[in-house]
């Protein structure tokens, strides 16, 4: 079902960043938002047309290579009540940004085994999104019937009081 979204929206001129989240026990923080965001920045002839050099050094924080491409950037926010939000504030911009060339999606797949600042970056980029009216969708998928095999994997983030407000919830049949 996921790919065959993915083609819908790419066939719309949306441009689309998916990946999905690994069954791990440790659970890497950010793993499928990384892996969505790298290979597209990678491709990108100049980021810092993107981002100011402050969210790109935020962006570092999750994508090591741009210290490497962009020696000269500052140093991220050392203070650690704020550097989550400057990285969550950062990651926004960079997707608002490409959301200003083309629509943009942002699917994420096997929610279920993402970790718990995934969920909550993804649950500020669907705030930011609406709250800006950007042309872009944060997308989830989490397999029911995985949930229902390991209900300890889901912690808090299927339950729909924590997405309500700016998430709605589709079903799709095969």
């Amino acid at each position: 079902m996921a790919s065959e979204f993915v083609a819908w929206a790419r066939a719309q001129g949306a441009e689309v960043l998916s990946r999905h989240a690994f069954e791990m026990g440790g659970r890497l923080p950010y793993q499928p938002l990384v892996e969505a965001l790298r290979p597209r920045l990678e491709e990108e002839n100049a980021p810092e047309d993107l981002l100011d050099d402050l969210w790109l050094a935020e962006l570092a924080r999750l994508l090591p290579e741009l210290r490497g491409r962009y020696p000269d950037l500052p140093a991220p926010t050392e203070d650690a009540l704020t550097a989550r939000g400057q990285l969550f504030e950062a990651v926004a911009r960079l997707l608002d940004a490409l959301a200003q060339r083309a629509p943009l999606v942002l699917l994420l797949d096997d929610l279920q085994w993402a970790d718990e600042a995934s969920l909550d970056l993804l649950r500020y980029l669907g705030a930011s999104w609406i709250r800006h009216g950007n042309q872009g969708a944060v997308a989830g998928h989490a397999a029911p019937r995985r949930a229902r095999a390991h209900p300890a994997a889901f912690g808090s983030a299927l339950r729909p009081e924590v997405w309500l407000g700016f998430v709605r919830k589709l079903i799709i049949s095969p």
